[in-house]
């Protein structure tokens, strides 16, 4: 009898790890993420994707099961281990382990969907290892495990604009050790540290980017005595333009490192150790095997090592902040506090302190808010509802009758437009002729799991191709592309480099210098430049690589973008806007009046 033998290929490095057993008949190939298929593909090795196995319903479920488990799990046990300063760890890294648990809950319902309809006898696997051995061992079926030897936790990277469209990577530790000697250097040179003066006069503004919000900064300047930066994850100043706008606008930067003395260093080290021993204690609570399991198969052992080093590592980052966060408080007093990211771990713990010493905080809306309704679910996880002691400056009455549907109080609203698009609406509209602008983003898949699927990723790849050969075929413009700003899961970057690598690619860059010299915007998935786009007067088109219910979109509804769901309707829709005029005014009519709503 034949033996019925299944091959699980995790990611890209199982795909290397598990190859000298692809070639063995009677066996069945499965690849669960978008790297790992595109690896045997390069290959031209046969294999089957894990998003066949996935029934519709099964995708709700994955979504409630991340949702319930990433919200809840600190509050199941022992919640003082968890704890500093009336600080909860489990709070603040609540939009990290949402990526981590979706990853393992889609990953062990796939697996329990696959092992339903194909009964293997063998199961040879590499990563996932930890994830079905408990199935596995229920039902009887044998598993092979090649173990990787070279298995190191990948720490997380953070990619720098460095010249035009050139990025670098570091890991998260470099970056943020050069960070802070920058910032120190910088105020010193340049006398940039905060004294302190009236403090009805000061304001505080976390993690700005100066040169996209110099308009707001130039006007707070005119109006505090004090404007004080401190930013944590990006410098203050990194190119000369952003030291000219500080320069300019008199801007204070405050850095966390300047109050860092020994005494200070020990009692930190101090309480970082005592923290780490009472989370240690906390993850080896034998229930947290039982709280994360779906139909009796625990996913725990799977992620217990990730998700123990994301809490010890955001542990000490937590006092590190916390500490000196409190002596900046006690030293300097503002009237108000600006920020526009307060799902942010550093944001979390600089408002929970500003609370306890009644300082003011304003939120401000940065990007679109989606008002998709399967989202609604994820907005503990966006910085969307205000918290308390806070009040949310949003760009119109679109979304001040959204957040009041979530039962947001009105006296927490101010509709005050937007201060980063006040230069769109003043700009001269040029008519370019000589560009075309895409940008690409899979952003609206980050926290739910239709966004994970492999065959969304190669639908965005395929749009992305037929996008170009499109323009290449019905016009002369010279294509540009405009990556998202935020960490993609998937890079698209070297995809389109194969296709042509002539094409311009742009990550951190204001949308303005790019859509001021284009003549449409194609924007795959929602994002905030598609409305940028409809400030400036320009035509655009939507299309969705995903299931994420885009036509609920207010831009769709108000036939304010030409919508496209389909990979054959991207050609004709394009040539479409490209060649008949009338439809390209309506549609800049349309967009026209949702733009004066929305802000």
């Amino acid at each position: 009898m034949t033996e019925n033998k299944i091959i699980f290929v995790a990611n890209k490095k199982d795909a290397s790890i598990l190859k000298e057993y692809f070639s063995e008949t009677d066996t069945k190939i499965i690849t669960f993420d978008i790297e790992a298929h595109q690896e045997l593909k390069k290959n031209g090795i046969e294999h089957l994707l894990l998003d066949n196995y996935f029934k519709k319903k099964d995708y709700e479920l994955i979504d409630n099961i991340t949702i319930k488990n990433t919200l809840n799990w600190h509050k199941e046990y022992q919640q003082s281990l968890l704890e500093f300063n009336e600080l909860n760890i489990g709070n603040l890294i609540q939009p990290e382990l949402e990526l981590l648990i979706l990853t393992n809950v889609r990953n062990l319902i796939g697996i329990e969907r696959i092992l339903e309809k194909e009964n293997p006898d063998l199961i040879i696997l590499s990563s996932l290892t930890k994830l079905a051995e408990e199935i596995c061992f229920k039902k009887k079926i044998v598993m092979k495990d090649v173990i990787d030897e070279t298995f190191k936790l990948k720490e997380d990277e953070i990619v720098i604009p460095f010249f035009k469209n050139t990025n670098i990577k570091l890991s998260k530790q470099k970056y943020l050790k050069i960070k802070k000697n920058l910032d120190l250097i910088l105020e010193k040179f340049f006398k940039l540290n905060f004294e302190q003066k009236n403090h009805e006069k000061s304001i505080l503004l976390l993690d700005f980017n100066v040169v996209f919000f110099e308009k707001l900064i130039t006007e707070i300047s005119l109006n505090f005595e004090n404007l004080v930066l401190l930013n944590q994850r990006r410098p203050a100043i990194w190119n000369k333009e952003s030291l000219n706008i500080i320069k300019k606008t008199n801007s204070k930067i405050l850095t966390l490192e300047k109050f860092l003395s020994n005494e200070v260093k020990l009692e930190i080290q101090h309480n970082q150790k005592n923290v780490k021993e009472n989370i240690e204690i906390f993850f080896n609570e034998p229930k947290l095997k039982e709280y994360f399991s779906h139909n009796g198969n625990s996913f725990w052992n799977a992620m217990k090592g990730k998700f123990m080093a994301i809490a010890m590592n955001r542990s000490s980052e937590m006092v590190y902040i916390d500490t000196l966060i409190k002596i900046i408080f006690e030293k300097f007093e503002f009237g108000k506090i600006l920020e526009w990211a307060d799902s942010a771990f550093e944001e979390k713990i600089i408002i929970h302190n500003a609370r306890k010493n009644k300082i003011p905080i304003v939120i401000l809306q940065h990007s679109i808010i989606s008002q998709v309704q399967k989202y609604d679910k994820f907005i503990p996880f966006q910085p969307t509802i205000p918290s308390l002691n806070s009040k949310i400056a949003v760009y119109g009455e679109t979304t001040k009758k959204f957040l009041l549907s979530k039962n947001v109080p009105e006296n927490k609203i101010l509709v005050t437009g937007s201060p980063r698009h006040d230069d769109f609406f003043k700009s001269t509209i040029k008519n370019y002729k000589n560009s075309i602008l895409i940008a690409t983003t899979s952003a609206s898949s980050i926290y739910n799991s239709n966004g994970r699927d492999i065959k969304s990723y190669e639908k965005w790849e395929k749009s992305i191709e037929i996008i170009l050969k499109s323009i290449k075929k019905y016009s002369d413009k010279k294509p540009i592309i405009k990556l998202h700003p935020s960490k993609e899961f998937y890079e698209i970057q070297s995809f389109i480099k194969k296709i042509d690598d002539s094409i311009p690619i742009y990550k951190d860059i204001k949308p303005n210098d790019l859509l001021n010299t284009c003549d449409l915007l194609i924007v795959t998935n929602v994002s905030t430049i598609l409305l940028e786009a409809m400030i400036l007067k320009k035509p655009t088109i939507l299309i969705s690589t995903q299931d994420q219910n885009t036509d609920e979109e207010i831009f769709v509804k108000n036939n304010a973008t030409l919508y496209v769901q389909d990979l054959e309707s991207i050609e004709k829709s394009i040539k479409k806007i490209l060649t008949d005029i009338e439809f390209r005014n309506k549609l800049i009519k349309n967009a026209d009046k949702l733009s004066l709503i929305h802000i």
